[in-house]
């Protein structure tokens, strides 16, 4: 290679050598890589355009054993798999993300061998360094990597390898990994057992993360109340949790939910009671962004949320847009 490109100046070479690495990567993301260094350039003071910067949801694990996420902000990479492996980075241990009450999913030493998207399958390949962590954390970390990886609509399965050599259970205690993980796995299980009439609802809790109030989800196994639209309904707010450190949304308790249908325009309209109101037009941001994050996380097609009551839509206080979309919600924000 450097003999063929010698006599060309070195902008030439670096065009040239862009457009090889542009052809290799037609087919799928694909990219070879040693991840050693935990990355420092999120959510600087660093006055950024903002169209540049991208927010991204990771899960990490807590000193109580939880998976709890967590919205960072960082500058938009080149490609997918770049950012794929940037936001793996922030999973190990080192990262400027890690601290106070937050651990790590992945040891130090872990480095990422190779990462292929193919036909929506993401294939992640670890070095042997994958299997050093706390067993008492495995079906957690198996959680957290689905869930972080899931965020993104060019994945719609994930396998993980070590060493090329695709896992078909955790190293150490030999939780079973499906064979298209995804976040329907769950988050937060505490059944793992389930009778065949029920089905996996989440219910958001509360938790207090580096003297922060941040939202935890919690999957459950419940009974189906005619329609999963109905069940997620149903199941808003939630009694006291047994895992440790989880208490119910004060709000969500108070909230009184009346209905929840979709349209054909993708739009989640929720009928609720006057509690939900800061005044005779508007509902509180706090309580529409934890209705949208409780929905959106189980119900994938809505676009958007309009909140009535007596029939009649009320504003947002907080927002400005007549139509908020959901994707612009941004919850539990670690600021670096």
């Amino acid at each position: 290679m450097k003999k063929w490109l010698k006599g060309f100046s070195r902008k030439t070479k670096a065009i040239i050598l862009g457009l090889l690495i542009v052809c290799l990567s037609v087919g799928g993301y694909f990219i070879w890589t040693n991840v050693n260094k935990a990355p420092s350039n999120i959510d600087t003071d660093i006055d950024v355009n903002k169209e540049s910067m991208v927010y991204r949801r990771i899960y990490l694990l807590s000193d109580k054993g939880l998976v709890v996420p967590i919205t960072v902000s960082f500058e938009k990479k080149d490609d997918l798999a770049e950012e794929l492996v940037y936001v793996t980075s922030l999973l190990r241990e080192g990262s400027p993300v890690i601290k106070g009450n937050l651990r790590p999913v992945l040891d130090d030493e872990v480095k990422i061998n190779k990462l292929v998207i193919k036909d929506k399958v993401l294939t992640i390949d670890f070095s042997e360094e994958f299997a050093n962590y706390d067993a008492r954390n495995e079906i957690r970390i198996l959680e957290a990597l689905a869930w972080t990886y899931s965020q993104y609509n060019e994945v719609e399965s994930i396998k993980i390898s070590v060493d090329e050599k695709i896992l078909t259970h955790m190293p150490i205690n030999k939780t079973p990994i499906p064979e298209n993980l995804y976040k329907d796995f769950g988050i937060n299980n505490h059944v793992f057992h389930r009778d065949v009439n029920t089905v996996s609802v989440i219910t958001l809790y509360e938790t207090t993360i580096n003297d922060e109030r941040v939202y935890v989800p919690v999957t459950r196994g419940v009974k189906l109340e005619g329609n999963l639209l109905n069940t997620v309904a149903k199941y808003l707010s939630g009694k006291a949790s047994i895992l440790s450190g989880l208490t119910p949304i004060e709000e969500l308790q108070n909230l009184d939910l009346v209905s929840a249908t979709v349209n054909e325009e993708k739009v989640l309209e929720l009928e609720v009671g006057i509690t939900a109101l800061v005044d005779e037009t508007s509902v509180s941001k706090e309580i529409y962004d934890l209705l949208v994050i409780h929905f959106t996380e189980q119900i994938s097609e809505i676009e958007s949320v309009t909140v009535k009551v007596d029939g009649e839509v009320m504003q947002v206080s907080g927002y400005d847009e007549e139509v908020i979309p959901v994707s612009s919600i941004i919850y539990n924000e670690l600021k670096i």
